[in-house]
């Protein structure tokens, strides 16, 4: 199930026409981090690269074999514990992911996603011209009590070459929300990107 750009349109709009929710006292686990905006430093994708999405035809699933479900039922797929390497590599891209996301610069955001999973995002989630001009407009950074913050647990290498990873995080804002998602990534000219998502929900489920 890939709901990141239906999920993304909403905070999208939600920055532009109402103020942030006020933030909670409740402190996040320690070894969670809320990256700083200004670490979204990836090179973002155009609006005529989004566009060109939508005239694709979705691709096959890339990971047919991984359902949805929740954190108690969901089961990994199998693979041998990642290189120290390998960990960093995926940490960065997971860290750039949601300083990003605390950025609120989703062109950025989706440079962090491959091709492939855009494509079959967009036709899945029925993206449409009008809702891409949303991710156009100039990015109004977060402030910093209302920063999402991350760890990443269980990197593994998968039998298909990709590795995966459970992305565990914190969203400060409303009610505070704690979440969990495996997250697929592929290495594409040096750098990891992601190319699947499985949301396995969080505690406003």
């Amino acid at each position: 199930m890939h709901r990141l750009f239906s999920l993304a349109f909403l905070l999208a709009v939600l920055s532009v026409l109402a103020p942030a929710a006020a933030a909670q006292d409740a402190t996040p686990p320690v070894d969670l981090v809320a990256p700083a905006p200004a670490g979204c430093q990836v090179e973002p994708r155009t609006l005529d690269a989004l566009a060109a999405f939508l005239a694709t035809l979705a691709a096959e699933a890339a990971t047919p074999d991984i359902a949805a479900g929740t954190p108690v039922s969901f089961v990994a797929p199998a693979g041998e514990p990642a290189d120290p390497a390998t960990v960093a590599g995926v940490t960065a891209t997971a860290t750039e992911l949601f300083a990003c996301y605390n950025a609120n610069d989703y062109l950025r955001v989706f440079a962090l996603f491959t091709d492939e999973y855009l494509a079959r995002s967009f036709v899945d989630e029925g993206m449409t011209e009008e809702a891409l001009g949303f991710f156009g407009m100039p990015p109004e950074a977060r402030p910093a009590d209302a920063w999402e913050s991350i760890a990443v647990r269980d990197v593994r290498l998968l039998a298909d070459g990709r590795v995966g990873a459970f992305l565990v995080g914190h969203n400060p804002e409303g009610d505070g929300v704690d979440f969990v998602d495996y997250t697929v990534f592929v290495e594409r000219d040096g750098r990891y990107l992601i190319d699947d998502v499985v949301f396995l929900g969080g505690d406003d489920a």
